[in-house]
């Protein structure tokens, strides 16, 4: 049995996109019965029960289990009597998954009010802010190289640095970070650091050294994309939409702005999803604290 890995856990999105599609009758009989003939053997090769998963996945387990039993799953033909007997168990989890779906869908808009209140605190708070934008990845060369656990892992050690605020995270005012799969990409970071803009002016540079400590992390296995290079922040510009780089309190625009450009960190996006694969308890979403002891006039 192979272990989950950046590359391999495709499977579990497309089992998890095929459910939904079959929940929004958007399949024919036989288009399911060709994707399970694809999917089953696969996802038996790479499933781990150590892991937490979305109700989707675990409503194939048990409604492909009442119909296959204990075939061995690389073995199995999936004929159209039995692909119709899937359908009659899977109806029984439609409720449970489709509901878990739209939980999902008010978290992120929670997310996004949050965030919205948080920079807004910020902003008002301070005269200038340094917005710096990076997403972390991994080379698509090294994700079969990395398993879920090790992502997780690697997730938790940034976060460290970022708490500790040493070297290219000192004088950081907050931070917002969100992490999402997508099948190109895989599991990758959005994250948003804000610094004291009397302290910090060279948003490139540090969203640089930023991206070079997620690859000393993940021992060259990772990547990253700097949102804030010259020629992207002029894009922005160009149409009125520039909210990273310096943002000042009295510039109303940028401001808000810089709220957008914050809340896209969790905009439900086409080709990108939340995990249906984690570690138990990991979260996928984070940000600082604006009402804490050592920010300077907050009791």
């Amino acid at each position: 049995m192979a272990t989950p890995n950046l590359k391999n856990i495709n499977i579990f999105y497309k089992v998890d996109f095929l459910l939904h599609e079959i929940f929004e009758e958007k399949k024919s009989v036989i288009e399911i019965q060709y994707n399970l003939n694809d999917l089953y053997g696969k996802f038996w090769e790479i499933y781990d029960e150590s892991y937490d998963y979305a109700l989707t996945i675990n409503a194939f387990i048990g409604a492909t289990q009442a119909v296959m039993g204990d075939k061995i799953a690389q073995e199995v033909f999936w004929e159209e009597a039995q692909v119709l007997e899937f359908l009659r168990y899977l109806d029984t989890y439609k409720e449970s998954c489709q509901k878990e779906r739209l939980l999902y869908t008010a978290q992120e808009a929670r997310n996004r009010k949050n965030i919205e209140d948080y920079i807004s605190n910020l902003t008002a708070h301070y005269s200038k802010l340094l917005f710096v934008r990076i997403d972390l990845h991994y080379l698509k060369n090294s994700q079969d190289c990395v398993t879920v656990s090790e992502f997780y892992e690697h997730i938790s050690n940034f976060r460290d640095l970022i708490s500790n605020k040493n070297t290219c995270f000192e004088n950081l005012q907050g931070y917002i970070w969100a992490i999402e799969h997508g099948m190109d990409r895989s599991f990758h970071c959005h994250l948003l650091l804000i610094y004291d803009g009397s302290k910090h002016q060279n948003d490139y540079g540090l969203a640089k050294m930023v991206g070079e400590k997620w690859v000393k992390i993940t021992h060259y296995k990772g990547g990253y994309y700097n949102v804030n290079t010259p020629s992207r922040k002029n894009l922005f510009k160009k149409t009125g939409k520039l909210g990273i780089g310096m943002i000042f309190r009295n510039d109303n625009h940028s401001v808000q702005n810089a709220i957008n450009a914050a809340k896209y960190l969790t905009e439900i996006k086409a080709d990108y999803q939340h995990a249906v694969i984690k570690i138990a308890k990991m979260r996928t979403f984070g940000k600082g604290q604006f009402k804490v002891g050592w920010r300077r006039g907050i009791k």
